[in-house]
Order: structure tokens, then C-alpha cells, then sequence
């Protein structure tokens, strides 16, 4: 996902999906160090609300359903 993605994600509250898993939306974003660039990643929230998962922002996607770009 592109930042405007990113963002759009995390406001919009839209479907994401992760390695094959549907994902209720994006519940943060997080910018890191490393190597001296910045790695973004992106806390995702299980269908149940329960728990994250932390990924790779370049991995995720829209769902179908979720009306992304």
C-alpha cells in the first residue's frame, strides 16, 4: 500500500487483507529506523477484535469488499 493508501485504510476503516487473511482494518501505522531508512509497518485488527498483527505495509492490500483505491 502507498501512504494515501495507508491513510485512507486507517481512517476510512476499510477491509485489508494480509498473506490470504481478511483483516478488519488498519489500526495504526508505525514508522521505524533501520539501516538509517524507515521501514513502515502496519498494525492490523483480527476479524474478532481481539488481537494485531504487525506487517509489512507493502503486503497489504484492500479487501474487495472494502472500496479501497
Amino acid at each position: 500500500m502507498s501512504n494515501d493508501d495507508l491513510k485512507k485504510a486507517l481512517l476510512g476503516g476499510a477491509p485489508v487483507v494480509h498473506g490470504g487473511i481478511t483483516y478488519m482494518c488498519v489500526s495504526g501505522i508505525i514508522y521505524r529506523v533501520r539501516d538509517g531508512k524507515i521501514v513502515v509497518s502496519v498494525e492490523l485488527l483480527d476479524r474478532s477484535g481481539r488481537s494485531v498483527t504487525i506487517a509489512p505495509a507493502s503486503k497489504v492490500e484492500f479487501a474487495e469488499s472494502g472500496g479501497g483505491s
